[in-house]
């Protein structure tokens, strides 16, 4: 299981009402900050794979909506790095991510996230076998798309 804890602040995206540069920079340092503390860590996790979100903050969001937007580009960005090669935000909506937020309250001015990410013990070494052959098909197909692409320009 691979655990850290980022110092950022995260906040509703579904309350707030602001100019989309201050969403978008905010957005951004969001995805940069978990790309850093998670770079290389994640070498042995694969699909099916847990991920645990937990928000740390004074005050608490509403669990049903306001939590999971307060950390969808966080959830974006390690789903991104165990799914590469993906729209920005499509790797997530994968059945082998089993996410689950959480908050947690903190002291005043502590804003944190912590993700902890594991390997799905569930299933047999048969499923994990078809999952990673799956897996590597799909980046083979992506990697020859991509070529196609590049040799027709």
């Amino acid at each position: 299981m691979i655990k850290v804890t980022i110092p950022i602040k995260t906040v509703s995206e579904a309350n707030t009402y602001e100019h989309w540069t201050k969403s978008s920079k905010r957005h951004k340092i969001q995805k940069d900050a978990v790309r850093v503390c998670l770079n290389g860590k994640l070498g042995d996790i694969r699909l099916s794979c847990k991920i645990k979100v937990t928000r740390i903050a004074p005050r608490r969001l509403d669990k049903d909506e306001n939590l999971p937007m307060s950390l969808k580009w966080i959830v974006d960005a390690v789903c991104d790095i165990i799914k590469p090669g993906l729209k920005p935000g499509q790797a997530d909506s994968d059945p082998g991510f089993d996410i689950s937020y959480y908050q947690r309250k903190g002291d005043i001015r502590e804003y944190q996230v912590e993700i902890e990410v594991e390997n799905n013990m569930d299933i047999s070494e048969n499923e994990k076998k078809i999952i990673d052959f799956v897996s590597r098909e799909i980046r083979e197909r992506e990697d020859n798309v991509i070529k196609e692409m590049e040799s027709n320009e």
